[in-house]
């Protein structure tokens, strides 16, 4: 069974796939739809759905309710969001002024994706530019080739040649290369099976995870998002976004952040989680060369957000500017809370934000009894470095004994 996630990409490439055959198909309602968008530096999301809406007869699978934003969140569906960025790809339209994955994921592959690229392109003007979903068909006026690359065909490209389903429509310029079925398998393919549970390309490098040991070394933020990328995939009730504070942050608060993620379509899920009180949200933060920590999780019967701060001085400024900056009275609601912690005692505060995120989202102490625990822990600066390095350089969940007077022996998923 799929995540949901992947049953939408799944959902938003069928969609895609039917608009672009459609438009194939009615050259005309082509022209259309093309020249009422390609002149907007931005496309957005309610003119580009309300152009599709024009289209007739509408391809099956596009329902009514993918053209209604839901009452309850004032968001389109889901699917519809990411088609919508899948077209922007295909028509090399800009979509947002800050790119989700999804659309760097979809752009990248554009100079490669066509097979013919040694043919010249279409010349024909704007108003009459040629668009086909079949590789290798040129345009029947200037004989060019077609210079936007089909969702299907830009898919194909980022995974390896040897495992792309077979066509018989290769080289056939009355058939399309790609069938929507083998398309959906290849997406599959890329957001499942070709990558392992944590994706290699956050692995940091071997120098990097090399000094991690070092004393005076302030960890990177690619280390301490690994580390926590490792305990979400081994722990289900961890909740982690990567650079989640410096996304809140750049939209100008909580709240901001909330809003523009809706209307893009991304961490949909991720907000949906942190209702769940099982779910123990961990947020590293790094500013002004010093890392903190929040841990918001269900205590008793009400949300705590404790704040982690291996320094005196300052601490008690940075958590009011934490919490205005989280400041939410739903999703991110809670009542804040600063523990008291061992002071550092070198620049072990990457270190010290990966043990104590550890140790306060899978702890059954209490927050105060885990910290007393801590406290008895000889040499804490040199024990959190060497529990970082471990796990980083393994890529893997490793118990750690020294530390089971505070989480146990917690049983990591099986991943894989």
């Amino acid at each position: 069974m799929k995540c949901r996630r992947c049953a939408n990409i799944d959902k938003a490439l069928l969609i895609a796939q039917s608009i672009e055959t459609f438009l194939n198909e009615n050259p005309d309602q082509f022209q259309v739809f093309y020249n009422s968008e390609h002149s907007t530096a931005t496309i957005r999301l309610d003119d580009l759905i309300a152009t599709i809406a024009k289209l007739k007869p509408l391809p099956t699978i596009l329902l009514p309710k993918y053209f209604e934003r839901s009452t309850k969140r004032n968001i389109y569906p889901i699917a519809m969001t990411n088609a919508m960025r899948m077209l922007c790809s295909t028509f090399k339209w800009t979509f947002s002024d800050k790119p989700a994955s999804l659309d760097i994921a979809f752009n990248q592959t554009q100079v490669q994706a066509n097979p013919s690229n040694k043919k010249t392109q279409c010349k024909c003007s704007v108003e009459s530019i040629y668009f086909t979903v079949v590789r290798g068909k040129t345009c029947p006026l200037c004989n060019g080739i077609s210079p936007f690359v089909p969702t299907a065909s830009r898919i194909s490209d980022v995974i390896p040649s040897s495992t792309l389903p077979t066509t018989s429509n290769e080289n056939n310029n009355t058939g399309q290369s790609h069938t929507v079925e083998n398309s959906s398998r290849v997406l599959r393919d890329i957001t499942n099976s070709l990558r392992p549970p944590l994706c290699l390309a956050a692995r940091p490098n071997n120098a990097e995870l090399s000094l991690i040991t070092r004393t005076n070394n302030m960890l990177s933020n690619f280390v301490v998002s690994y580390f926590f990328k490792i305990l979400q995939a081994n722990f289900p009730n961890i909740l982690y976004q990567e650079f989640l504070f410096d996304f809140v942050k750049r939209e100008g608060g909580w709240s901001q952040f909330v809003q523009f993620s809706r209307q893009e379509g991304h961490s949909i899920n991720f907000l949906e989680q942190l209702r769940n009180c099982q779910s123990t949200c961990i947020v590293p933060i790094c500013q002004s060369l010093h890392w903190t920590l929040l841990v918001r999780k269900y205590v008793g019967q009400s949300w705590i957000i404790y704040y982690i701060d291996s320094i005196l001085q300052g601490s008690e400024d940075r958590m009011n500017q934490w919490s205005a900056i989280f400041n939410d009275n739903d999703l991110f609601s809670g009542t804040w809370i600063k523990l008291k912690i061992i002071p550092q005692t070198e620049l072990e505060c990457g270190a010290r934000v990966c043990l104590l995120g550890l140790c306060f989202a899978l702890s059954m102490l209490n927050a105060k009894q885990t910290g007393r625990q801590l406290e008895r822990v000889q040499d804490l600066a040199a024990r959190s470095r060497l529990l970082v390095s471990r796990i980083c350089t393994d890529g893997n969940w490793s118990h750690q004994g020294w530390l089971n007077s505070i989480i146990g022996t917690p049983q990591p998923i099986i991943t894989g």
